[in-house]
């Protein structure tokens, strides 16, 4: 049987027809493929036969009046490539789900010590004086301007000022006690 006749075998779904072109073929194909993987055997034995599914399946379009071996050279190195191609993906997909699975444990402490200085910081604001306290969670929680806060209680926007600025005070020195100056200079 020559290549011309297998291909016309082939095309009409001759068992025969596609095992002389497979044995004619599979060899080229796996050691081009073996150079292609730097010599991974069992990846290039894969590739191998998902070619020749495909030729399988491609059978009845094969032009017998075209270079077979090109043609499935074409495939085994497109099919190689895709491989490769979601591999890449897979590996990339496989590490945003580890990262995403990973608890950040430094973001963890990180919420923690937040609250907690959270918490701290709300004590010791219960500590001002009342009008002092007023002006510093409207500034600080509410996000109010000096000049807004200053129209709503009937003060001049210097008092804001200086009360916030005695409320940061005393945070400063009280925050001091609990995490030393290492804390306002990092």
């Amino acid at each position: 049987m020559i290549e011309k006749d297998a291909i016309k075998s082939l095309q009409k779904g001759s068992a025969e027809g596609f095992e002389f072109l497979y044995n004619l073929y599979h060899g080229k194909l796996y050691n081009y493929i073996l150079k292609l993987t730097n010599g991974n055997a069992d990846s290039s034995a894969e590739i191998v036969q998902c070619v020749f599914i495909k030729l399988w399946d491609m059978r009845a379009t094969i032009d017998e009046e075209k270079n077979l071996f090109n043609f499935l050279y074409t495939i085994a190195k497109n099919t190689l490539l895709n491989n490769y191609s979601h591999l890449l993906i897979k590996e990339a997909y496989n590490t945003y789900i580890l990262e995403l699975e990973q608890p950040d444990t430094h973001f963890t402490e990180l919420e923690v010590d937040r609250n907690l200085l959270d918490q701290l910081i709300a004590e010791l604001t219960n500590q001002l004086p009342p009008v002092r306290k007023k002006i510093f969670i409207m500034s600080r929680r509410e996000g109010k301007s000096h000049k807004e806060i200053a129209q709503q209680l009937s003060i001049s926007e210097k008092t804001v000022e200086h009360q916030i600025g005695k409320a940061l005070s005393f945070l400063r020195v009280c925050l001091q006690k609990y995490y030393g100056n290492d804390f306002f200079y990092k």
